[in-house]
């Protein structure tokens, strides 16, 4: 003979994994705006930024010196020696 039970408060289940699933998503999702809301530039990045910028405007050709060039040409007072810029275009060192 057995007796059955039925006084037995029924039992809730646990979903444990979803919990913790649902926990670390939280935790990481608060990290990744915690880390982007602190962000801040360095001074030598800002640095860096107005050194670039300051470069944009700087003109690339320096227009003083292809000027004395060309005079220094145009006068005959500068000699071109092609055998040295031959050799330094195709980056050979002479025997």
């Amino acid at each position: 003979m057995f007796n059955q039970i039925s006084d037995a408060v029924p039992v809730k289940s646990l979903d444990t994994d979803n919990r913790l699933k649902t926990r670390n998503q939280e935790k990481i999702k608060n990290l990744i705006e915690d880390a982007s809301s602190h962000v801040s530039i360095s001074d030598t990045s800002k640095q860096l930024e107005a050194l670039k910028n300051s470069l944009k405007e700087v003109s690339e050709i320096n227009e003083a010196r292809v000027l004395y060039f060309k005079s220094e040409i145009a006068l005959g007072n500068y000699q071109i020696d092609s055998d040295k810029i031959a050799m330094n275009m195709l980056n050979v060192e002479p025997a």
